[in-house]
C-alpha cells in the first residue's frame, strides 16, 4: 500500500486560506490548518476505511520562507481517529509569502514494532509439518521475503491464525501455482496486522477457502483458510512471515520464535526439521456437524460407547474410526486408512450418518488384504466435504 501525494500551495499572510482536506482511496487524509500572520499546521488522520489499522507514514517537504522544526524525510505512526500533527513550522520572514509542497508514501503497520512475541504454530495439534524452506533459505527466502517459512503440507490442510489481530487484507481467487515468476502475484493470501503494529502473512491458500472478512478480529487459533498451491509455488505447502514497514516506502520480514512440543518458551524454527504443538494447545473448532477433537480409534464400540485403542492393533482386529456428532444430520463423510510406509496400501470409505444417532463410526477390516502387506505405520483421515478435519495415527502389528 503507497500513497505518493504533492500539493503545491502559496500563502500570502494577510489572506486566511481555507483548503479542503485530501484523502487518498479514503486510507490516509491529510490537510492544512491556516491563519493569518502565523505558520501553517499540517496534519494527517485515517480514513473511514481504515480507521482501526495503523500506519507507518514518510513525509517530505519543499519550503519557501518556512522551516520545520523536525529533520526530513520525517517517518512517523499514524493510528487512532485524531488529526496527528507531525511537525511545527516556523516562518522565516513574517512580511513574505511562503510556500509549502509535501509528498508522503505508506505502508501498512508499526516500523517501530517490538519483535518479542511468541508465535503459535498456524496448522492443527493432529498435524506435523516439516520446515521445507527456513528463514534466509537459498530457494526464494531473499530480500523482502528473507525471513520467512515454509511448510510443506497437503492441499487443504486447515490454518488457523498464529497470533490474534485485524484482518487488514485479503487477496483471493486464484486457482493456479506455479515456479515462474508470472505468478508471483497470483497468490491468494491473508494479512494480520496484530496489535503492536506488526503484520502475519499467510500465503498460496486455496481459492475460495478463507473465513474472515476484512477488519475481522481474530484470536489466536482461529480458523482462516486452507492451505493451498496458488501464485509462485513449488507445491503446496504454506508460507508465513511476520513484517512490518522499514519506513513509508518499504518493508521488511523479521524471525520470530515458535513453541512447539519441544520448546513451550519458543525458539527459532530450523529447516528441515518436523514441528507440532505442545500437548496444552486446543483450536477453537469450527461449527461442524461432528465434534472434531473427540474423535477417536477404538477396539470395540459396546453400548455406544468407544473403547478406546492404545493405537496399537493386531491383524485379528477391526481398526474403528468413532465419530460423535455435534448436531442430529444424515450427512456423508469419508474416512481414510492409509499406510504411512512402503508398499502404500490406501482405502477410504464413505459413512452417512442417521438422524436419529448422536454418533457414527467405520472400520477397517484386515481380513479383506493381503495380510504380509500390513504391518506397519497407519493413519486415519476423517473428511468433511474433501477438508480433512481429523487424523489419528496408529500400528498394526
Amino acid at each position: 500500500m503507497n500513497s505518493f501525494l504533492n500539493l503545491v500551495i502559496i500563502f500570502f499572510l494577510f489572506h486566511l486560506q481555507i483548503l479542503s482536506d485530501s484523502c487518498y482511496e479514503n486510507k490516509i487524509c491529510s490537510g492544512l490548518k491556516t491563519s493569518a500572520n502565523s505558520p501553517p499546521e499540517l496534519y494527517f488522520y485515517l480514513g473511514s476505511d481504515s480507521s482501526s489499522f495503523q500506519y507507518t507514514l514518510t513525509l517530505d517537504l519543499k519550503l519557501k520562507n518556512l522551516v520545520s522544526n523536525k529533520d526530513l524525510p520525517l517517518t512517523f505512526l499514524l493510528n487512532g481517529k485524531e488529526k496527528f500533527f507531525p511537525l511545527e513550522f516556523i516562518l522565516k520572514n513574517k512580511h513574505e509569502p511562503y510556500e509549502l509542497s509535501y509528498s508522503y508514501n505508506f505502508r501498512l503497520g508499526n516500523y517501530e514494532a517490538k519483535n518479542n512475541f511468541v508465535y503459535q504454530l498456524p496448522f492443527s495439534p493432529d498435524f506435523h509439518f516439516r520446515v521445507t524452506q527456513g528463514y534466509k533459505g537459498k530457494i526464494s527466502h531473499n530480500g523482502e521475503l528473507l525471513n520467512s517459512l515454509d511448510w510443506t503440507m497437503p492441499l487443504k490442510t486447515p490454518i488457523y491464525s498464529a497470533r490474534s489481530g485485524l484482518i487488514a487484507e485479503i487477496k483471493d481467487g486464484f486457482d493456479e501455482g506455479k515456479f515462474d515468476k508470472e505468478y508471483l502475484d497470483k497468490a491468494n493470501y491473508i494479512y494480520v496486522l496484530h496489535d503492536d503494529g506488526s503484520i502475519g502473512s499467510y500465503v498460496h491458500l486455496y481459492a475460495g477457502s478463507i473465513e474472515p472478512k476484512v477488519g475481522d478480529y481474530v484470536n489466536t487459533g482461529d480458523y482462516l483458510g486452507l492451505s493451498g498451491n496458488s501464485g509462485y509455488s513449488t507445491g503446496p505447502h504454506l508460507h508465513f512471515n511476520v513484517f512490518l514497514p522499514k519506513d513509508g516506502y518499504s518493508y521488511k520480514t523479521i524471525p520470530v520464535k515458535f513453541k512447539h512440543y519441544y520448546n513451550k518458551n519458543g525458539e527459532i524454527l530450523q529447516e528441515g526439521n518436523i514441528y507440532f504443538h505442545h500437548d496444552e494447545v486446543e483450536l477453537p473448532v469450527k461449527d461442524l456437524p461432528i465434534d472434531v477433537k473427540n474423535i477417536k480409534l477404538c477396539e470395540d464400540i459396546i453400548n455406544s460407547e468407544c473403547k478406546i485403542s492404545d493405537g496399537v492393533f493386531s491383524l485379528k482386529n477391526k481398526i474403528i474410526v468413532y465419530i460423535p456428532l455435534t448436531k442430529k444430520n444424515s450427512d456423508t463423510y469419508k474416512v481414510r486408512y492409509e499406510k504411512l510406509e512402503r508398499d502404500s496400501i490406501k482405502k477410504d470409505i464413505l459413512v452417512r450418518s442417521n438422524i436419529n444417532y448422536t454418533y457414527l463410526y467405520t472400520f477397517f477390516d484386515t481380513s479383506s488384504f493381503n495380510t504380509n502387506n500390513l504391518l506397519g505405520l497407519w493413519r486415519a483421515s476423517v473428511f468433511i466435504k474433501d477438508e480433512k478435519v481429523k487424523t489419528l495415527d496408529y500400528e498394526i502389528r
